[in-house]
Formats: structure tokens, C-alpha cells, sequence
């Protein structure tokens, strides 16, 4: 799979994306970007430290989670390649409300906040583009916050491998990354939990897992899961 051809709502490469800010970089001979390269476990931001930067993930998964005075991590979404890290911070200097952790080797090109500012505005591509992101962030926020106020364990985790599932199109083999107590930052269910509802849906045959695989043996079962949940 070659990552950096994926195209994002079938408008806009990550390739087109840093085209837009060499173009800009060119004609006004200003340096406004800077593609650097992360380790599997580094943070690519860090919750409550100063946003400076828009990113863009190039290659790799990241992980972005809220981090609880408590300790206890919940994560929000994974990232994929062509994405924006960091959305929420557009047009105000805030802090950074989240953590986006590294959950395999990635590269990320980062852009200075004020030019990003001004080629949103002028560029209709890439306003259109951040547009439809934002508005995709936002439904999706919605969406995980309908599940996680409504729903059991099980419905939750049964969600979370549909949304996995989803992602698959992109990361065939995103389970490589993925770990259990990942599963259950995502899900919010305790690791316990996560691991007795997945033996569970094996026991059923509505999953099959070998190893840190999981395949969906059933769909429409699982679905209903996510319904009555």
C-alpha cells in the first residue's frame, strides 16, 4: 500500500497537501514547513502544551487521546495518513486540548500556524478540504459520544471493531498496532472487560481472533450489538 497516494474523501492527496504549502513556500521564499519524523511511542503533541503548528500526518497510525487527571487515557480516534492533527486549534492560540501518540514509525509535516491561517483563506482546495474535515471530526465526535452515553460494554466495543473495520480500507493490517488496552481506551470499558466480551464474541463465532487479529466472522450480528447494546 503505498500510503501516500490515499486520497481523503476523494478530494485531496497528502501529496496535493504539501504541494499547496511548497507552492506557498516558493513564492513568497519563506520556509513554512518542515517534515519530521516521529518514533513508534512519541508524541507528535502533547495535551495542554502550546499549539504552534498545524500537522499533517504523511505515514504512519496515531492514536489521539484525552488524557484524565486520574490517569485513566481515553483515546478519541485513530489517525491515518492525509489527515490534520490538530484542527480544533485553527484560527485561536490555545493549548493543545489533546495527546497524539505515535503507534508505529510516522512522518508528519508541519506548518507554521499563520501562513496555514492564510493560505486557508485563499486557497479554495484546501479550504474546501478542511471544511469537509472538521465537519467529518465533528460528526464523528457526536457519534462517539451517542455510544458512549448509551450504550453497554458491549455495544461499545462492538462499535469500536466496526469503526476499525472501517479504517482497514486504508491500514489492512492495523491490528499490528493495536493493542488490547488500546481497544479499551477506545472503547472506555476496562481491559478486563474488553478481554472477557472478545472471548465472548469468539465463543459465538461473531469474531474470529488469532493472535492480536480480529475478523468479523458476522456482521450483521455485530451491528445488532451496536443497536441493542
Amino acid at each position: 500500500m503505498n500510503e501516500s497516494t490515499n486520497k481523503l474523501n476523494n478530494d485531496i492527496t497528502p501529496d496535493q497537501l504539501k504541494s499547496i504549502f511548497e507552492d506557498y513556500s516558493k513564492k513568497h521564499s519563506i520556509k513554512v514547513y518542515q517534515k519530521v519524523s516521529f518514533n513508534k511511542g512519541e508524541n507528535i503533541l502533547k495535551q495542554g502544551s502550546f499549539f504552534s503548528h498545524q500537522t499533517i500526518l504523511l505515514k504512519g497510525l496515531v492514536k489521539i487521546v484525552l488524557e484524565a487527571e486520574n490517569k485513566k487515557n481515553y483515546i478519541l480516534k485513530f489517525a491515518l495518513p492525509g489527515e490534520f492533527i490538530g484542527l480544533s486549534a485553527l484560527f485561536h492560540d490555545e493549548m493543545t486540548p489533546f495527546s497524539a501518540v505515535c503507534m508505529c514509525d510516522c512522518d508528519v509535516l508541519l506548518i507554521k500556524q499563520e501562513p496555514f491561517e492564510k493560505l486557508f483563506r485563499e486557497n479554495t482546495m484546501l479550504h474546501e478540504f478542511i471544511i469537509k474535515l472538521r465537519s467529518n471530526y465533528f460528526r464523528l465526535i457526536y457519534e462517539r459520544l451517542t455510544i458512549q452515553a448509551t450504550r453497554n460494554s458491549i455495544g461499545k466495543l462492538a462499535h469500536i471493531i466496526l469503526y476499525i473495520k472501517h479504517l482497514q480500507a486504508k491500514i489492512p493490517n492495523i491490528y499490528q498496532y493495536i493493542t488490547r488496552k488500546d481497544l479499551a481506551d477506545l472503547a472506555g470499558v476496562s481491559h478486563e472487560s474488553i478481554m472477557k466480551i472478545l472471548n465472548e464474541l469468539k465463543g459465538d463465532k461473531i469474531l474470529n481472533i488469532k493472535d492480536k487479529e480480529i475478523e468479523i466472522n458476522k456482521q450483521d450480528l455485530l451491528e445488532r450489538l451496536v443497536i441493542i447494546g
